[in-house]
C-alpha cells in the first residue's frame, strides 16, 4: 500500500549511475507528506542558492566558509564532528582540501552551497541535529562544512559539500535531487519532533512561482525592476505569461486523478481518518487550483501579435499620409 501511494506522490524514473548513487527515500514519504500537508505542516526548504562573484576552486570555498562563518564570528562543524573557531581554525580545512588536489584557482565549482531552512520558533539545535544526520546520511562519501543561522527570524543551516567523493564520484543535484533531498530532510525533522512536510506548489493547487529571486530582492530593497518598469510593455508582456500553462493543467488533473486513487487506497485499507485527511488536501487543492489565472495559449498569443503589428503597420501608413498631405 505505501509503495503504491508513494509511487504516486513522487517517482524517479531516470537512473544516473554514472554519478553519486542516491540513497533510497524511506517508504511511505507519500502517506507521511500528503497528510502532514493537509494539517497545514510547515513546509521544508532545501536549496542551492546563487552564488555571485569567485565561486569555483579553494579560493571560491574559503569565501563561502568566510561567509556562513561571518568572518570567523560562528563555528563550522565538518563531516567527522570536528568544530572550528575563528579563521585562523577554519585556515585548517583549506590545508585539508589542499591534500584532496583542489586547486586554488579552477574552472569548474569544487563545492555546492546548500541551505536548511524552517520558518520562525522551529528549534535551532533540532533544525541543526537534523541536518547532520541528514548529511551523514546522503553526503558520506563528501567532505562537507556547515553552520546554524539564527540572526534571521527563520532558523537556517548553511552546508558547503564538495562536489568530488572519496569514491572518485561526483555529486549532480537536478531539481528531482533537489525534491529527494526536501523528502528525506523532512523525514530527519520528523525523528527530532519538528512537525513538516514536503511537496511541490503543485500537489497543493497552486502555481510555480516564476518571479527572478534578482527581481524579489530588489522589491524588497523598494526599487523597482526593468519588468515593473516596462510592464505595460507587448514585448516584456509576452515574455512575462507563463508559457507552460498546458502543462500546468495537465500536471493538475493528474494530480486530482492520484489524490482520488490515494484516498480509495486508504478507504480500501479501512484507514477512514487518512481517507478523510486526504478528503481534506483534496478540497484545499480544488480551491487553489482554481485561482490559478488562465493564460492565453500560443494560438492566442500568435493571433494577438499579429494584430499589433497589423495595427502598428496601419497607424504608421496613416501617419505617413498625414504627413504628405501636409506637405
Amino acid at each position: 500500500m505505501n509503495k503504491k501511494i508513494d509511487e504516486l506522490f513522487f517517482t524517479r524514473s531516470i537512473e544516473k549511475k554514472h554519478l553519486a548513487p542516491r540513497i533510497p527515500l524511506r517508504e511511505g514519504y507519500g502517506a507521511r507528506n500528503l497528510l502532514a500537508s493537509a494539517d497545514n505542516a510547515p513546509q521544508v526548504v532545501v536549496k542551492i542558492p546563487r552564488r555571485h562573484g569567485n565561486s569555483k576552486g579553494l579560493n571560491g570555498i574559503t569565501n563561502h566558509l568566510d561567509y556562513i562563518s561571518r568572518n570567523g564570528e560562528l563555528e563550522v562543524e565538518d563531516q567527522d564532528g570536528n568544530i572550528y573557531h575563528g579563521k585562523e581554525e577554519q585556515k585548517e580545512i583549506i590545508q585539508d582540501l589542499k591534500k584532496l588536489g583542489i586547486p586554488q584557482e579552477s574552472k569548474r565549482r569544487e563545492a555546492i552551497n546548500f541551505v536548511f531552512s524552517m520558518p520562525p520558533k522551529t528549534d535551532p539545535i533540532k533544525l541543526k541535529n537534523a541536518v547532520r544526520n541528514f548529511a551523514q546520511e546522503q553526503l558520506k562519501n563528501h567532505p562537507y562544512y556547515f553552520t546554524l543561522h539564527t540572526d534571521e527570524p527563520h532558523p537556517h543551516v548553511h552546508l558547503c559539500a564538495i562536489i568530488e567523493g572519496k569514491n572518485g564520484k561526483r555529486l549532480h543535484i537536478s531539481k528531482p535531487d533537489l525534491m529527494e533531498y526536501r523528502i528525506q530532510f523532512a523525514d530527519h525533522l520528523r525523528d527530532q519532533g519538528i512537525q513538516c512536510t514536503a511537496t511541490y506548489r503543485i500537489h497543493q493547487g497552486k502555481e510555480r512561482k516564476y518571479q527572478n529571486s534578482t527581481i524579489e530582492h530588489i522589491k524588497k530593497r523598494g526599487g523597482i525592476s526593468y519588468v515593473e518598469k516596462n510592464k505595460n510593455s507587448e514585448k516584456i508582456y509576452l515574455k512575462s505569461e507563463n508559457p507552460l500553462q498546458q502543462k500546468i493543467e495537465r500536471s493538475l488533473q493528474k494530480i486530482k486523478k492520484n489524490y482520488t486513487q490515494i484516498s480509495d487506497i486508504f478507504t480500501q485499507n479501512n484507514q477512514k481518518f487518512e481517507a478523510e485527511k486526504m478528503s481534506v488536501l483534496f478540497e484545499k487543492f480544488i480551491i487553489n487550483s482554481q485561482s490559478i489565472p488562465q493564460k492565453n495559449n500560443r494560438k492566442e498569443f500568435t493571433e494577438q501579435s499579429q494584430n499589433n503589428q497589423q495595427n502598428l503597420a496601419q497607424e504608421s501608413r496613416q501617419i505617413d499620409d498625414d504627413f504628405e498631405r501636409e506637405r
